[in-house]
């Protein structure tokens, strides 16, 4: 199955976590976090993950995910999630 995952985080979430001296819009990144788990885990499952991160990464893609920065029309399903304001 192609799927094609949202987010507005930069890649990976766990890289911004905690408010030290640079606070975050989210601090815990949890929701983030388990994003990105998510994309891992459905590649690891044998589809076809695309990762739509309009900030980037800061890393390479887990094997099996392609990073997008605007949207495809082919993916079958879409899973967006947004917890900056």
């Amino acid at each position: 199955m192609r799927l094609m995952l949202s987010s507005d985080h930069r890649y990976p979430a766990y890289a911004q976590v905690g408010n030290g001296l640079h606070p975050q819009p989210y601090p815990s990144g949890s929701g983030y976090w388990i994003h990105d788990l998510l994309v891992k885990g459905l590649a690891e499952l044998g589809h076809d993950v695309f990762y739509l991160l309009p900030k980037g990464s800061d890393q390479p893609m887990p094997e099996g995910v392609t990073l997008l920065s605007k949207p495809i029309p082919e993916a079958d399903v879409l899973h967006t999630i947004r917890l900056s304001r």
